[in-house]
């Protein structure tokens, strides 16, 4: 009965360390315990990637070097071994053959080491992984109850090393994505299918901080103005239900054109904020790494002075670096003699510049210039330094599941 305990007690341990890789080191403590052995050693290989041990019982330099013989010469009666299928060594080779070789004299005999379980988990040329199960020097040769927990564990092992990696993937992901919407120029918020957020980026945050208009924690988005709030709920709910993972190839037709809008107002002279509603079916909440997330508000300021990278105009329409000035200055709404008045020129000169600008830019009058340029502007929310424009601040970890704004950090 103890043997049944310490099986269970392994593959348990096994299925923690997918939520908690520290944790594997005592996983594979529980693996040799259940195996009968002194010490163990887990070693993976990607092919795109470092390698990876994690081991009981050992020293760091017998680690080390059985690594090296691992991945440079693994013997051939380990390559023979079928993948997921545990053995003893002594079924594949003899002690006397065992004792002269490398890996015995290069690995296992420096750190203090005879007979082994080997098992070979995964075998590919993306990915190699290997369990082994060791007894010290002297020790009598493992038994047939203990290669049997072995085999037992070792699906297990593949498991949630499968479950890990998929974890981990999805935990890049979902970090690429909240470094794109932190990026953002206008404010984002996801909420989940009882309309709470979720995830918001630091220019919503910014937007909610100023309590000019919109309102946001932990339980949901919202207007000040009673209006705008059932206006922007009436909104959310309509698109909410296009977000449905089962919903009909019709209901996916029609989804893109699920969209809503609304407006927000702010106190004057400040223009209202334009919300924009949108449904986030199931299959790209995952790819986003945002599994909770149904419904994506993006959150626009009309009177939000442009941004525009000036080195962008220079090699997009091969504007001079003073008529890439000239362009922003009007973009941003000054008129011509303002500009020509900043940029110490006279008018003249500040007309020359234009018109060489429409001819570059293929336009015919200023206002469809300002057109153009603005369409072309999308600037992140971090500038060069790698502060928020804006915010004033760099932002911390966001958490998915339960809602959590971007945290400062110095």
């Amino acid at each position: 009965m103890r043997r049944v305990d310490a099986i269970h007690r392994a593959i348990q341990h096994v299925y923690e360390a997918t939520l908690a890789p520290e944790n594997w080191p005592n996983a594979v403590a529980s693996v040799a315990e259940a195996g009968g052995a002194h010490r163990a050693i887990l070693h993976a290989a990607v092919a795109d990637g470092p390698s990876l041990a994690v081991s009981s019982g050992f020293r760091m330099d017998d680690v080390a070097r059985l690594q090296q013989e691992i991945e440079n010469r693994l013997p051939a009666w380990v390559e023979a071994i079928p993948v997921g299928t545990a053995l003893r060594q002594t079924s594949a080779i003899t002690d006397t053959d065992f004792e002269r070789s490398e890996l015995y004299n290069e690995a296992v005999r420096p750190a203090g080491g005879y007979y082994g379980i080997v098992a070979p988990l995964v075998r590919g040329p993306e990915c190699r992984v290997l369990l082994t199960l060791a007894r010290n020097a002297g020790a009598a040769d493992f038994s047939p109850e203990d290669l049997r927990a072995a085999t037992v564990i070792s699906p297990h092992v593949v498991t949630a090393l499968k479950v890990w990696r998929r974890i981990a993937d999805s935990e890049g992901r979902a970090s690429w994505t909240y470094e794109a919407i932190a990026r953002l120029n206008l404010g984002v918020v996801f909420l989940n299918a009882k309309m709470h957020p979720v995830l918001a980026n630091p220019r919503a945050e910014a937007l909610a901080a100023a309590r000019d208009g919109l309102l946001l924690d932990a339980r949901k988005l919202s207007a000040i103005r009673p209006s705008d709030a059932a206006k922007l709920g009436d909104a959310i709910s309509a698109v909410s239900r296009f977000a449905d993972a089962s919903r009909s190839p019709s209901e996916s037709a029609t989804a893109a054109f699920s969209a809503r809008n609304c407006t927000i107002h702010r106190a004057p002279p400040r223009r209202p904020l334009i919300a924009r509603v949108i449904p986030i079916g199931l299959p790209y909440s995952f790819s986003l790494g945002i599994a909770t997330a149904r419904t994506i508000v993006f959150i626009m300021e009309p009177d939000r002075p442009a941004v525009i990278d000036t080195s962008l105009l220079t090699s997009a329409f091969g504007l001079t670096p003073r008529e890439a000035a000239l362009a922003v200055a009007l973009v941003q709404g000054s008129d011509l003699q303002e500009t020509a008045k900043e940029l110490n020129i006279g008018v003249g000169t500040a007309r020359s510049y234009l018109k060489r600008i429409l001819s570059k830019t293929d336009t015919h009058r200023q206002a469809e210039l300002v057109s153009v340029l603005l369409r072309g502007s999308f600037h992140p929310l971090v500038d060069e330094k790698g502060t928020y424009n804006d915010v004033g601040k760099k932002t911390g970890s966001y958490r998915v599941g339960g809602f959590s704004l971007a945290t400062s950090v110095s």
